[in-house]
């Protein structure tokens, strides 16, 4: 297996200015290869990452870790879901330009980032050659936030919580004295937790309590377009969101 170089935080051009940050991991025998690529709000520098970048790198790829729209070290305003899917494509135009790369892009990612590599794949690009979502809901009403019409507080406000700040708030040993405990969780109003928790106004979250049926602001983030060019692999995990119907029609 081959040694590995990093090049950390290169800057990836998006559309209207702003530059997202991506961490590359390349084998040290160098070469333009096939390229891995995949999004995330949760810190690309976290060790789950690396070894991510590490496993590829050493296996004769270029692995690709891109911090969203907003997030850890790329420039922008987050706001969830909004501009995934161009600043995907604008990743993989960026990731066709580079040397190491031989133009071949294939995605993978888990949570948060399969919604990113189903936004891309609604757009469609023309490196892109396979995704591989994992660990994603089919729906963002009703297999996301509001499952079987009951919004899901827990999972919700740890995701507005650590989009806007910091994800040892929730996975941290401090957690509990923060945000996830009863104390929190009996605050009323709800939509007012984003202030409660984090001292400031999250306007997606907001946006979620303002629409609690499944009208056109939830249609307008719908990732599963009627037909897909590429192959894709995607997995469960943990739960199973995926309808057997859709699965057909995307093996057919």
């Amino acid at each position: 297996m081959s040694e590995v170089r990093l090049l950390h935080d290169q800057r990836v051009p998006a559309r209207d200015g702003i530059t997202l940050s991506a961490d590359v991991y390349l084998p040290r025998s160098g070469g333009a290869l096939p390229t891995i690529v995949q999004w995330t709000p949760y810190e690309s520098t976290r060790e789950r990452f690396i070894a991510w970048g590490v496993w590829f790198a050493r296996r004769g790829y270029a692995a690709v870790v891109v911090d969203v729209r907003g997030r850890y070290e790329s420039d922008g305003e987050f706001y969830a879901w909004t501009k995934d899917g161009v600043d995907a494509h604008d990743t993989l135009t960026w990731v066709g330009e580079q040397q190491w790369s031989n133009g071949r892009v294939g995605t993978w990612g888990r949570s948060y980032g399969g919604l990113v590599q189903w936004q891309l794949a609604h757009i469609g690009h023309p490196n892109l050659q396979c995704i591989a979502p994992q660990v994603i809901h089919d729906d963002y009403f009703w297999d996301g936030y509001f499952t079987g019409g009951a919004f899901q507080l827990a999972l919700t406000l740890g995701a507005a919580a650590l989009w806007s700040s910091a994800l040892s708030l929730i996975t941290g040993p401090s957690a509990r004295d923060i945000v996830l405990n009863d104390r929190v969780f009996r605050h009323l109003p709800l939509i007012e937790l984003d202030e409660y928790v984090i001292g400031r106004r999250v306007d997606y979250w907001r946006d979620w309590w303002e629409h609690q049926t499944n009208d056109e602001w939830w249609h307008q983030f719908h990732h599963r377009p009627d037909e897909i060019e590429v192959p894709i692999f995607q997995q469960g995990g943990w739960f199973d969101p995926y309808r057997g119907s859709h699965l057909r029609k995307f093996a057919k």
